[in-house]
């Protein structure tokens, strides 16, 4: 089902929402009586509802087989982009980070690098979604080689193809969640972890997606495929407070 040559690693994309839920403790302060300073800790995230706490709690064992050499994880230069400006995307102590342990490597895109710079957090999804509109109301390739990277290798023909069959079940909204995915594929990874149901759902009501090389899965879907059914256990428990060594706070 997903292509993989026997004896190599599952190459997978990581969706940023996947990221964020991976930032299992945010520092707080606590003011101590006598000093003028206060303690730095941090918190553990309060218990969602179920759909994202399975997602959450399927999360360090990804980490489990990235470290053990199952699987590979990717990210590229729009996803990073698009993480630093959302706040909160990172924390500021790796070790609330369940994924810090493990080696994100880069992709390529296809694109010029510049197409979506920006510093605004409110124009990368605008500028995302105007892309993928130019990409997909192309005529022919020479209307938009100008947007590719001088050296990607990649079919143009065949790639808006893919893009305009991830794009025909979704709404605009979603077209920057379907640039990474068709990044994703362009790319020949095997798999796009997200833990955006609607996504994942919008593309499920299109049969031609379910045809395409690169995959869409929740993360508790890919574990399941992967036929893992015993979870690594979360190193926190949700709710309480930590030290910055990550020690229970008392």
């Amino acid at each position: 089902m997903l292509g993989v040559v026997q004896g190599e690693p599952v190459k997978v994309l990581l969706d940023n929402n996947l990221r964020s839920l991976a930032i299992f403790l945010n520092p707080v302060s606590k003011r101590i009586s006598g000093h003028q300073n206060r303690l730095a800790l941090l918190k553990a995230r309060d218990k969602p509802d179920n759909f994202k706490a399975v997602q959450i709690e399927s999360i360090p064992t990804i980490a489990h087989l990235e470290r053990r050499g199952d699987i590979s994880i990717f990210t590229y230069r729009y996803l990073h982009l698009e993480a630093i400006l959302r706040p909160h995307s990172y924390p500021h102590h790796r070790t609330g980070d369940l994924l810090r342990d493990c080696q994100l490597k880069h992709l390529k895109s296809p694109l010029n690098h510049n197409l979506l710079h920006t510093t605004d957090i409110r124009k990368q999804k605008k500028n995302t979604i105007d892309l993928v509109n130019i990409l997909l109301s192309a005529d022919s390739p020479e209307q938009i080689r100008f947007l590719f990277d001088n050296n990607s290798e990649i079919d143009i023909v065949e790639g808006i193809k893919v893009l305009r069959i991830i794009c025909k079940s979704l709404h605009q909204n979603h077209y920057d969640d379907a640039f990474h995915y068709w990044t994703g594929i362009v790319s020949k990874v095997n798999v796009f972890l997200t833990a955006d149901k609607r996504f994942r759902n919008a593309l499920l009501q299109n049969p031609e997606c379910k045809e395409l090389d690169c995959k869409a899965m929740l993360i508790s879907e890919f574990l399941e495929h992967m036929g893992i059914t015993e979870l690594i256990p979360l190193p926190y428990e949700y709710g309480l407070t930590y030290t910055v060594s990550g020690l229970p706070y008392e």
